[in-house]
This record gives C-alpha cells, sequence and structure tokens, in this order.
C-alpha cells in the first residue's frame, strides 16, 4: 500500500473513537426497505428531497451483506458515491467518458484480460446506483451491453440487481450541446423494468408539527406552479447571520473560504490526510471525499462536518453525564457524554485539545455544545468489500461556502444561495431543499427564467412520476407513498 506524506500534526490516538450513526428507520421507510429487501427485482428507490432514501439505501446495503450478498455501491458523481463507500460508476465499469463500439470494447477486453476483476464482476449480484437522475442514458446502455459480455449473460445487466436511488426533479444529466435526457426514457430503463418504491414524509424541513416554508416552495418546482412572484419573495429573504453560502461556481466558493480564513489572523493549522490506496488509478477515488487531502483551519474558522457520527462533547474535565450517560461497544461500558452531528452539521472552531484534536462549537446548539473531532477513515471498497482506497482525516471542511453539487446530500440549518449563470430546476430545487427553513435563509440573483427554461423537462418527470405512482397502485411492483 502506498502511502502519502504524514500529517503535520501528529499526536497520541485518542481514546475515544467516533462511530458512524444510522438513525432508526420510520414506519414507511421500514415498510420500503422490507420491501426491497425481500424482492428478487430491479428497483427505483425514490422521494422528494430530505426524505431519508440514502438512510434507506444504508440500512439496504446492511440487509444485503447479512444475506451474503456480493453488493457494489456506486455513483454518477464522486460526492455521491464517496459518503456511502462506493465509487463512480466510470470508475468502477472502466468506462470512459467517450462512449463508441470501440471504447465499449476495450473496456471489456481489459476487465477479461484481467481474472481478479473478471471474478469480481462474475460474482456480483446487486448493484446500488446512487443519484441516478444524473445518469445519461449513453451510460447506462454502455453499463448493460458491457456486463452482458463480461458475464456471458443476454440477460439485462448480465443478470445482475439494480437498485436505483433518487429523484428526477433534482440534478439533471449534464451533456453539453445536447437536449437532456433522462435515464427513464431509454430502451435500456424500460427492459430493466425495475419496482417502483417512493418514501414521502419530509423530515428536513418538519419539525414534528409543520413543514416549513421552504417544502412549499419545493413543491411549487416540482408541480410547475413556482411563479415570478415566488422568486421574489425568496429573494427577499435576507437574513443577516447566514452561516454558510452555496454558489454555483467553484471559483466564487474557493475565492470566499480563503478570504474569509485570512481574514481571522489567526495561526493556520494544517492536517494532512493519511491516504493509502492499492494503485495510482484508485488514488483519484480519494479526490470525491469532502474532507480535503490538506485540511486548513484556525481558531474562529467556520467549518462544516462531513459525516454523520456520534462525537464526544468536549469539557475541560470531562464527566459522565447522568442523564445522558449511553452504553455503545465502541466506547464502552464508561462512556463520557455523546452528541449526535450530522453531514452538513455547520460550527466554529474554538479551539484543540492536548492531542492537537479540534473542538467544534456547533450552531446547532447555539454554540453551548462543543464537540470534539478526531480523525475518521473512509474506506471505498469494490464489490468483494476489500478496501481499494482509504482517507483517515478529521471530518471537516471549510464551511463559508461551499457548492450546489457537493451541498448533496446535506442538512443545513442557517446560510445564503448565491444563483450565478443559467441554472436550471433541478439546481434551485437542490440547493434550496437543502435548508431546514427560510427563517435563516439569504437568497441573491434567484430568476424565473432558471426554473421556466426547464419546464418541458419537468414535465416530463412529472408524467413519468404519474405512470409508475399508477402502476403502483394497480399492484404491479413497488411500494410506498403512504403516510406512517
Amino acid at each position: 500500500m502506498k502511502r502519502s506524506a504524514p500529517a503535520t500534526i501528529e499526536r497520541t490516538p485518542p481514546v475515544h473513537k467516533p462511530f458512524e450513526r444510522l438513525p432508526s428507520l420510520s414506519t414507511q421507510q421500514q415498510q420500503v426497505v422490507d420491501a426491497i429487501a425481500a424482492s428478487k427485482k430491479s428497483a427505483f428507490l425514490t422521494g422528494a428531497p430530505g426524505t431519508g432514501k440514502t438512510v434507506c439505501l444504508q440500512y439496504l446495503r446492511r440487509i444485503f451483506r447479512e444475506q451474503r450478498k456480493h453488493v457494489q455501491t456506486v455513483g454518477t458523481t464522486g460526492i455521491s458515491a464517496c459518503p456511502i463507500g462506493g465509487r463512480t460508476i466510470h470508475s468502477f465499469f472502466g468506462i470512459g467518458t467517450v462512449l463508441t463500439e470501440k471504447t465499449l470494447s476495450a473496456s471489456v477486453a481489459k476487465i477479461l484480460a484481467n481474472p481478479a476483476r473478471l471474478d469480481a464482476m462474475k460474482r456480483l449480484d446487486i448493484v446500488i446506483l446512487e443519484e441516478v437522475s444524473m445518469l445519461q442514458p449513453s451510460l447506462f446502455k454502455a453499463v448493460d451491453e458491457l456486463l452482458r459480455r463480461v458475464r456471458g449473460n443476454p440477460k439485462p445487466f448480465g443478470g445482475l440487481r439494480f437498485i436505483l436511488v433518487g429523484d428526477f426533479f433534482q440534478l439533471a444529466p449534464v451533456d453539453p450541446g445536447n437536449p437532456t435526457t433522462f435515464a427513464f426514457e431509454c430502451e435500456t430503463w424500460k427492459t430493466l423494468d425495475p419496482e417502483f418504491y417512493e418514501v414521502t414524509r419530509n423530515y428536513r424541513q418538519n419539525d414534528g408539527v409543520s413543514l416549513s416554508t421552504i417544502h412549499y416552495f419545493v413543491q411549487r418546482l416540482m408541480t410547475g406552479t413556482f411563479t415570478q412572484e415566488d422568486a421574489d419573495r425568496l429573494n427577499r429573504f435576507r437574513h443577516s447571520g447566514a452561516k454558510v453560502s452555496l454558489f454555483t461556481t467553484n471559483a466564487a466558493k474557493n475565492e470566499t473560504n480563503k478570504e474569509m480564513l485570512t481574514a481571522l489572523c489567526t495561526p493556520i493549522k494544517t492536517f494532512l490526510a493519511r491516504d493509502s490506496y492499492t494503485t495510482e488509478t484508485n488514488k483519484f477515488l480519494l479526490k470525491n471525499i469532502l474532507s480535503p487531502e490538506r485540511l486548513e483551519i484556525a481558531l474562529g474558522a467556520r467549518v462544516i462536518i462531513t459525516r454523520n457520527l456520534f462525537l464526544e462533547v468536549w469539557t475541560d474535565k470531562p464527566k459522565p453525564h447522568p442523564a445522558k450517560k449511553i452504553k455503545l461497544p465502541l466506547f464502552g461500558a464508561n462512556a463520557i457524554e455523546t452528541f449526535s452531528v450530522n453531514n452538513g452539521d455547520v460550527g466554529i472552531v474554538r479551539g484543540f485539545d492536548a492531542d492537537g484534536v479540534p473542538l467544534v462549537a456547533l450552531d446547532r446548539g447555539c454554540g453551548r455544545i462543543v464537540v470534539r473531532v478526531p480523525r475518521v477513515t473512509w474506506d471505498i471498497m469494490d464489490a468483494n468489500e476489500t478496501v481499494m482506497a482509504s482517507r483517515s482525516q478529521h471530518p471537516l471542511m471549510l464551511g463559508w461556502a461551499m457548492t450546489v453539487w457537493k451541498a448533496q446530500g446535506m442538512t443545513i440549518d442557517s446560510g445564503a444561495i448565491v444563483f450565478e449563470g443559467e441554472g436550471s430546476a433541478g439546481l434551485v430545487l437542490t440547493a434550496l431543499s437543502r435548508f431546514r427553513s427560510c427563517s435563516e435563509l439569504r437568497i441573491t440573483g434567484l430568476t424565473l427564467d432558471m426554473v421556466t427554461r426547464f419546464e418541458p423537462e419537468r414535465k416530463r418527470v412529472a408524467e413519468f412520476y404519474k405512470k409508475a405512482r399508477e402502476k403502483m397502485r394497480r399492484g404491479c411492483g413497488g411500494a410506498g407513498g403512504g403516510g406512517e
């Protein structure tokens, strides 16, 4: 295994290790997970933003492992793949961005010439594909043809079962110079004929009593009823204490974070990731992990938590809290008080403990809850659950600014959205739905044209969902859509 240079801050490992948090399922989510796990057919799991699709996916992976199934998780982008321990669809199947018969044949030949890869492909039982809304039909068709040839099986995808996860109302496929075409519109989707499953209850914009204004606007975008009045109303949200800014360009995001970190005028601490990988090609997989190879933070820096975890609550003299004391295997019988943090939680670096570990005051606790954020490890595995690449890094990233694409899957409490360029209804919906409510949101640059120019695509998506739900109600496969 090749390794990068050691971190510049090297201390004795912490006694208590963070462990990944897996939220409990609602009644509806449990029904959907059980139905997919019990079925032998391919499935399409969908739901609006904030309904818990990724949580369902995580439980499905656990169940499939218990069933001794060989499962590979892939994403249409690195951002969607890495948080769930997967790889991009291009990387795993060895398919380039130029899709022709010549390049496909070359990809097949490489797999056939590599006994280990060939064996892995043939042993596969299930492929889980995250963020299917961004999947180009041409790539979907290429993967289907590749698997038929490699596995020597004429059935769709060489007889593999596919679990497709995503929301077609969000980010669409990127195919410069060509009209937008969705995966569900191609013959490959129709041949696969996945069962339809939908989770419907919104948790991100739901306080347990009522849905927020954000949910209202998201529904307007999805139903094609968004108006100029709606755009004007959103642009009037001017919360002055916005903590995180979402941009539509990398340049604006990088410039903002650099300026804000420099303006602190406090010493910058550098934490280098401890990366390991089996090949130079696999090293490339690490670039999609949200926590960077070189993490630079300082006292007072705004940061974002990049993983769902239980973390220690830090005090000068840590003591067990009788009301919150828990017993968990990874902590042992005398675990100290812990706090559940989410991917997307925002806070301020308040200091570093004796081991140099960052201490972050969470905005969600009004600054009163300070958590200790030690290193965690991201493992990217192949279908045999062999680690191909891994990164040990503090689950943090600078949090004054980020792009809409990198915010996928996050829940943000307070922030701003800066719309620049052409935009699209999917981009607007994805950005808006990251936030819990409008009460702590500032929006600039949103125009009705950013939404309406993509109205033909929205109508096609809406018609697809209408037919899929009708088919589900007729008992032709699938489940979901009911209440709790």
